[in-house]
């Protein structure tokens, strides 16, 4: 039974982190927007793979992580865990990209397929792939098993920690990205268009039921905020463009 709960944690939590990093990579183009500034054209691209009438599914972490360069490299320099496990000191940046929230997530990513897709067995492949990266998870936490192939992944109350005391770290680190991206237009302290649940007022507590704000907001492009509000408008227009589907 733990470890079945376990499992179904660590998918719930990688399903989460990805959710979080699509958002943020939405959020952050739409910040660019309002400050001014022009899309390059790997973001352009990203976002065409959002568009819900040309895509069943949208770009999943590792395309994310993959071919948006920012992302990427921030995720090289976050180190995956928020106090060293050893000495527990804080520390700001990771040893090397090897050992970062970019090798956590992807071996996290990989990790996950195994258990929805494999019966929570180790591939030769993922152990010829993230054995040297879990031998230095090992390093840090000796009671993380061993990673074996061909048998069932290793996996207990420390391994589901490491998982989430990085995501956690991960979200802290682009949360404060997007937030100065929000500013980065000269505007008045604390106000923000996006950002945080309270956005476009000013951050701070408003309570534990308060309700993060639609991604698109009046004032937004005109067609993009009545498409999220209007189901006829969506079914004309896509009519119009030939689109297949809705989601």
């Amino acid at each position: 039974i733990e470890r079945s709960a376990l499992q179904n944690a660590t998918v719930q939590l990688n399903g989460a982190i990805e959710s979080f990093v699509q958002c943020w990579f939405l959020n952050l183009c739409l910040s660019k927007l309002e400050t001014g500034k022009d899309l390059d054209r790997k973001e352009r691209e990203l976002l065409a793979k959002f568009n819900p009438a040309k895509n069943r599914r949208n770009p999943n972490l590792g395309t994310l992580v993959n071919e948006y360069k920012v992302l990427r490299e921030l995720l090289e320099t976050i180190p995956p865990f928020q106090k060293h496990p050893q000495t527990k000191k804080e520390v700001h940046r990771a040893e090397s990209p090897d050992r970062s929230a970019r090798s956590e997530i992807s071996y996290r990513q990989n990790y996950r397929n195994l258990l929805v897709h494999a019966n929570g067995h180790c591939s030769p492949e993922f152990a010829a792939r993230y054995g040297v990266y879990h031998e230095y998870k090992r390093s840090l936490s000796p009671r993380i098993p061993k990673l074996e192939s061909l048998r069932p992944l290793p996996i207990n109350e420390n391994m589901f920690k490491t998982q989430a005391a990085c995501f956690y770290r991960v979200v802290s680190v682009l949360r404060d990205e997007l937030l100065k991206e929000s500013q980065s237009a000269g505007r008045e302290p604390g106000i923000f268009l996006r950002g945080h649940r309270l956005a476009p007022g000013p951050r701070g507590d408003g309570g534990q039921h308060t309700r993060s704000p639609p991604m698109l907001i009046e004032g937004d492009h005109e067609a993009s905020f009545r498409w999220t509000l209007d189901a006829g408008f969506r079914e004309k227009i896509a009519k119009k463009k030939g689109w297949r589907h809705l989601r």
